[in-house]
């Protein structure tokens, strides 16, 4: 009973919490969040095999989500303390994740989205990359189970035929603002696509940013998965760094899995 009542306690709070959010303090300036100018650099990496992050991740019971953010956090944190890039201090930072509320019907084809954001803390202090993995793997799994997502979705449903226009816009733009980063992974078709009988060799997207500086997207397509970086040239001045230390941070994964 002391269970369903704590449960009930953790789903109410993050109902208010989620509703709060434009008005709660926003991530502090750092590395990847300040003043946005409206200008963007674009960085993409090669493709991986999505069959080898799978591999990689079931090492320690994880999913592809899970490596891919443990990845970006290891690279934030890479990105942070290189004098080059970074002020040379670590700083944890959250994420804004787009989620997929629509149930997946096989046979079935629906158009429209019916996708929510919510928030995801990224553990960039943690030194230990498996330590980092298993945090990760815990906070993306306690996003799943959360009201967070169908809760902002419905409030966003209201607020958008209730509101003015304006009021609704700067909500919007409020609520990106208190995050540093968007961070998506959409999984693309998984069988090689051709246009006009000409092979579409690979696949890459980025995401609207709104008031975030840098936005991080993970797109698979036929069985490979490619990483774009999107970033304000005024937050992060050097994106193919970031697509550097993710390199770096997956080849570090790799080698732990050999041994683990």
């Amino acid at each position: 009973q002391r269970r369903v009542h704590g449960r009930i306690i953790s789903y109410i709070l993050t109902i208010v919490i989620a509703t709060l959010t434009p008005f709660l303090p926003a991530d502090k300036d750092s590395d990847i969040k300040g003043k946005i100018s409206g200008s963007n650099r674009v960085a993409t990496s090669a493709p991986y095999s999505v069959e080898e992050i799978k591999q990689v991740g079931k090492k320690w019971g994880t999913t592809v989500n899970d490596v891919v953010a443990t990845c970006v956090a290891g690279a934030i944190r890479r990105y942070q303390l290189d004098s080059k890039t970074g002020s040379g201090k670590a700083v944890n930072v959250r994420a804004i994740i787009p989620m997929n509320l629509r149930p997946v019907r096989e046979g079935q084809l629906e158009f429209g989205n019916k996708i929510a954001f919510v928030s995801l803390p990224l553990s960039i202090t943690e030194k230990n990359t498996i330590k980092r993995l298993r945090t990760m793997m815990k906070r993306m799994f306690k996003v799943k189970l959360s009201p967070e997502g169908s809760w902002n979705y419905n409030l966003c449903g209201i607020f958008y035929y209730t509101l003015p226009r304006k009021v609704w816009l700067w909500l919007c733009q409020r609520f990106t603002s208190r995050f540093s980063l968007v961070l998506t992974n959409v999984a693309g078709p998984r069988l090689p696509l051709a246009i006009c009988n000409k092979p579409l060799v690979g696949m890459i997207g980025w995401v609207p940013a709104g008031k975030c500086g840098l936005t991080v997207s993970a797109v698979s397509y036929a069985g490979n998965l490619t990483v774009g970086v999107l970033a304000d040239v005024n937050v992060v001045k050097q994106p193919h760094k970031l697509i550097q230390y993710f390199e770096e941070e997956w080849q570090a994964l790799k080698d732990a899995a050999k041994t683990a």
